[in-house]
């Protein structure tokens, strides 16, 4: 059964959001876990540069995204972002 999915999201405003939804999540009382990485529009630019199509993100990042695939990645290329986590629907 799989329990992580990938999101990935291109905003009006030039900013990417890229995570994982894990639901039904034992440890957090089957509740949802939901991780979301944002990048801003600079440095969506440089993301989307390095990653080519975003049809490769799955192929960098797995369908259950690797946050620490995706952290390297972006320490690796100056790519700045913010995370947050929410547990709960």
């Amino acid at each position: 059964m799989r329990i992580g999915n990938l999101f990935y999201e291109e905003k009006e405003d030039g900013t990417f959001d890229i995570g994982f939804v894990d639901e039904n999540v034992p440890v957090f009382n089957y509740q949802t876990y939901k991780l979301t990485c944002h990048l801003d529009k600079k440095n969506y630019q440089k993301f989307k540069k390095k990653v080519g199509s975003l049809d490769n993100i799955v192929k960098l990042f797995s369908d259950r995204f690797h946050v620490n695939e995706f952290n390297n990645f972006c320490n690796k290329h100056e790519i700045k972002y913010t995370h947050k986590v929410r547990i709960g629907d």
